[in-house]
């Protein structure tokens, strides 16, 4: 993603932003993906029969078991691997591949919301810009890396591809100092929640508003769209944007 910005920085062309927002959104499947398996929910998943989670478990098993088995007879490192023997468990494994895709089918027939959880469909930015939007909404997604955060920004006419020049340690810092409750590296055990100990500081709001949203979405454009989605990443899913402030008057500021 940093490699496609900077190349996007070259064309007036949207190619390498698509490109980067496609990396993005399949590296944010894969981290559910994983948190999924972490969390072993298909084995506990209750509507899929018995019999076909448990095929399904075996299945992946032998594989599993068949790779392990290939790795370590072409590692061999006394003698010459046997390739005949490779090539035989290299067709074993396709073919219980063929078996896993045939039991994924016959799941996707008979139980489409867990094959959806399961293989979690990856929209392409022409997609959402041409069938989720219409002409009131704005939608941006962010992906926080470790030196910057990009953002896509999608309306019904287009796309735009921008970056935030904040690295991801200067934003979890920033949120601490707007409130302990944001602070991620918190001990729950430790937090006694109420509204004098969140004291959050209004001014940040407004700083990390500017920083997040005003500094990357032209003023008009926000004035023209009454619907604003937001598509949060890595810590941000933990900040509600809500809380974001848009406007400090001068008066206030004195004011107080």
């Amino acid at each position: 993603i940093d490699i496609l910005y900077i190349l996007h920085g070259t064309e007036s062309k949207d190619k390498f932003g698509k490109a980067a927002f496609s990396y993005a959104e399949r590296a944010k499947a894969r981290g559910m993906l994983e948190m999924l398996y972490s969390g072993k929910m298909f084995h506990r998943l209750k509507d899929i029969p018995l019999d076909l989670r448990n095929q399904i478990i075996d299945v992946e098993s032998q594989i599993e078991a068949k790779h392990a088995a290939s790795e370590e007879e072409s590692n061999k490192s006394e003698k010459q691997p046997d390739q005949s023997k490779i090539v035989k468990i290299e067709s074993e494994i396709s073919s219980l591949e063929r078996k896993k895709a045939h039991l994924l089918q016959e799941i996707e027939t008979k139980h489409p919301e867990f094959y959806q959880l399961e293989h979690p469909a990856i929209l392409s930015a022409a997609e959402i810009k041409g069938k989720l939007l219409n002409d009131h909404q704005l939608l941006i997604e962010y992906f926080v890396a470790s030196e910057k955060i990009y953002c896509w920004i999608f309306t019904a006419e287009g796309m735009d591809f921008k970056a935030i020049e904040l690295s991801r340690q200067e934003l979890k810092r920033r949120l601490a100092r707007i409130s302990p409750l944001f602070d991620h590296d918190k001990k729950v055990e430790n937090v006694a929640i109420d509204h004098k100990w969140a004291n959050i500081q209004v001014d940040l709001l407004h700083d990390l508003y500017q920083t997040l949203i005003a500094d990357v979405l032209d003023d008009t454009l926000l004035q023209q769209k009454t619907d604003l989605i937001i598509v949060p990443d890595d810590v941000l899913f933990f900040f509600p944007f809500e809380l974001l402030v848009t406007e400090r008057s001068e008066e206030r500021r004195v004011g107080q």
